[in-house]
């Protein structure tokens, strides 16, 4: 059990520092501070105990993130106000923690910026999973009435869309014109199960949502990452495929 929670923990570690490495250089001085080399500094005494410890994972570590989790069957891009990754990833998600939890979701909510980069066609690896998800944020149902689903909307209109399932909405001039939850326009559910993260519930990227009642935390506290690994993994088992497309869900209305 140590030795599982040390790899993961490696795992988000590895791909925190290259994340990092990618992020622009800052220069804290008259000239910039080149990235340390393991091996090639005044510290290779050092490097080699710690390339003792890291050699006997890198291997299984490089196997499990080159592991392929399912099929893509186009590449998922992002979008505004609707991309066919974040409508994908939102609906997976949606279908994967209802069925795990066995509570009937209405609504999925992500942020844009939250997924890091789109996946290509083909081959989905662990790695990408890493890579759209790196943070350690947690999945939450929260209960929201519609006019918390209204207000919810509103913020998500006003930055041009967002990664959403369950809602089909229209957007003009940054405001919401109109929205129904599952194409029933009627809106007359007392309250809707809402699957989001707790960055958002706790207002991250400006958003505070208001809900009733308390936060269910998921068994485990499943974070959203390993919620999309095991959306993925499923449906691989069933012997399908990723679709990734826009449906139009959320819908940008012109105006002079």
């Amino acid at each position: 059990m140590l030795q599982k929670l040390f790899i993961n923990r490696f795992i988000h570690l590895i791909f925190l520092l290259a994340l990092s490495a990618c992020s622009k250089m800052v220069s804290q001085g008259p000239e910039p501070q080149l990235p340390y080399e393991i091996g090639k500094g005044n510290l290779t005494a050092e490097d080699a105990k710690i390339e003792a410890i890291i050699a006997p994972y890198r291997e299984p570590l490089q196997k499990s993130m080159a592991e392929t989790l399912c099929y893509s069957d186009a590449n998922a891009t992002k979008e505004l106000p609707e991309g066919s990754l974040g409508s994908m990833i939102t609906d997976i998600l949606r279908s994967e923690i209802s069925m795990q939890t066995q509570t009937p979701i209405d609504i999925c909510f992500l942020n844009h910026g939250g997924l890091r980069v789109e996946w290509p066609k083909g081959a989905i690896v662990r790695s990408m999973v890493f890579e759209l998800m790196p943070f350690e944020n947690q999945l939450q149902i929260i209960q929201m009435n519609a006019n918390q689903v209204e207000g919810m909307l509103k913020l998500i209109a006003g930055k041009g869309g967002s990664p959403i399932s369950g809602i089909r909405m229209e957007i003009e001039n940054g405001q919401l014109k109109s929205w129904s939850v599952d194409g029933d326009p009627n809106k007359e559910k007392a309250l809707y199960n809402v699957l989001t993260s707790d960055y958002l519930v706790n207002g991250g990227d400006s958003y505070l949502l208001k809900h009733e009642g308390e936060i269910k935390f998921l068994q485990g506290n499943l974070k959203v990452r390993d919620g999309i690994e095991a959306a993925i993994k499923r449906i691989h088992a069933n012997g399908k495929t990723l679709k990734p497309m826009k449906d139009g869900r959320i819908q940008k209305i012109t105006t002079p």
